[in-house]
């Protein structure tokens, strides 16, 4: 659209988001203003001498960029969108419309879209709320760079595109894999530069099986942490289904840490995602060597088996066995008993350092802020002598992970989804994420 052209009609919607600067002058907080977009712009319209603005071209994956535009009339349309191929090939792309406001100015850190894939005030929602063209979920480049292509365009006339390269560890790189009768893992080495010896770190997956967490572990590595991504069935010569796994088996994943040069193995953490978050709270009980624990959308209580073609819920087994007895478990085929509730509490209260738990309410494939809430309130009677925290997040569902990754996969198990809304999962996984690391850094790296 030339300059000259008259701006878009505006409907009240349009209206108010464009006008939303007029009440009064913008103060900057100092987060924004350390992130706003540089000086230069990426890219210039001659036709229109519009301007798009990206803030940083190189950043670590769960790191901010800010996007904005500059150079329009008043109250016109612009649509900004983006573009990215993930590791196993899908493409991801997200679009807003948005209004200029009185100076023809955008930016998606301070003005919500009047359409698109998102409806918030947010530089990182053309990553997260991005769907795939074709239904799949989202594989992680660990290893080199994922360009991210932003593209600014006035009905047919592109005025700008740039392009933000998202790094976790440097290309070339690959995780070491671990394939034993004794041990199956995927170990990252911390960033080049991080502190020797290395704190370490165990991931662990849910009820999918195999290794999962590709993403948490190369981004914990690129925070710099030795990182074991253990699987503990469904892959190599492990069982094939969640049952009876013997805690014990976990014991292989600390001597290997502890035989590695350049790690510390008594700063060692674990975190753990659904079916893991729980297996995290019962590593930590049981292994004192864990010294920090964070439980995504897990359990306080030790659950039954997970194996999608049993048929007789009535002859369900421990997934857990401790010195080849089976933990008592709550039987999901029936209303337990009080008695087997208490049974089946983990024993929190026995970890040997600070608990981080996080659930969400409208989680789709269990009740995981009931069941967080389980080892919340054994650790305040117990009075645990650390700081913990519980958060909970309304509207977020079973895909709270990192952060600045796409939300809006199809998930689902069985007949179940995994609940929650993309916004709200964003929201959570920020948050949380944050959580994590300040937790990881005070206990492992500083070790207090």
């Amino acid at each position: 659209m030339a300059a000259s052209s008259p701006p878009s009609r505006l409907t009240r919607r349009r209206l108010l988001s464009a006008s939303a600067l007029w009440a009064g002058p913008f103060i900057a907080p100092p987060r924004l203003l350390a992130q706003a977009p540089s000086a230069s712009p990426v890219a210039t319209s001659v036709a229109t001498g519009s301007e798009l603005y990206v803030s940083r071209t190189e950043v670590q994956f769960d790191d901010v960029f800010e996007i904005a535009v500059a150079g329009l009339e008043p109250f016109q349309e612009i649509a900004i969108s983006s573009s990215y191929v993930d590791a196993a090939g899908h493409e991801w792309t997200a679009e807003g419309t948005f209004v200029t406001d009185t100076y023809g100015f955008v930016s998606l850190s301070t003005q919500a879209p009047i359409d698109g894939t998102f409806d918030v005030a947010d530089p990182m929602a053309l990553i997260w709320s991005a769907p795939p063209r074709t239904a799949a979920f989202y594989a992680s480049t660990v290893y080199g760079a994922e360009v991210v292509t932003i593209t600014a365009h006035v009905e047919d006339d592109i005025i700008g595109t740039a392009s933000v390269s998202r790094t976790i560890l440097p290309e070339g790189g690959a995780p070491l894999r671990i394939d034993g009768p004794d041990l199956v893992a995927d170990f990252y080495e911390p960033a080049a530069g991080s502190r020797t010896p290395a704190p370490a770190v165990i991931v662990l997956g849910g009820s999918e099986g195999g290794i999962s967490t590709q993403l948490v572990a190369g981004l914990l590595a690129s925070h710099g942490y030795a990182v074991l991504a253990v699987g503990y069935f469904n892959i190599g010569s492990l069982p094939r289904t969640l049952e009876g796994i013997p805690l014990e088996y976990f014991a292989n994943a600390i001597t290997f840490l502890r035989d590695r040069p350049n790690l510390d193995s008594s700063r060692l953490g674990v975190v753990g995602f659904s079916r893991g978050g729980e297996l995290a709270l019962l590593l930590g009980a049981y292994y004192p060597e864990f010294t920090a624990a964070a439980s995504y959308n897990g359990s306080g209580y030790a659950e039954a088996e997970w194996d999608p073609a049993i048929s007789d819920v009535d002859d369900l087994q421990s997934a857990w066995t401790w010195e080849g007895e089976p933990l008592p478990f709550v039987p999901y085929s029936r209303v337990p008993t009080q008695a087997e509730l208490e049974a089946a509490e983990i024993p929190v209260e026995r970890t040997n350092g600070p608990i981080l738990l996080v659930s969400g309410d409208a989680d789709g494939l269990w009740p995981s802020t009931f069941l967080s809430r389980v080892a919340w309130d054994r650790l305040q009677r117990t009075e645990h002598p650390w700081p913990n925290q519980f958060l909970n997040f309304p509207g977020a569902g079973h895909g709270i992970n990192v952060p600045y990754a796409p939300r809006t996969s199809t998930y689902r198990v069985g007949d179940s989804t995994f609940g929650g809304d993309p916004w709200s999962d964003q929201v959570a996984s920020v948050t949380s994420w944050q959580a994590v690391l300040a937790m990881f850094d005070w206990r492992l790296k500083r070790g207090d």
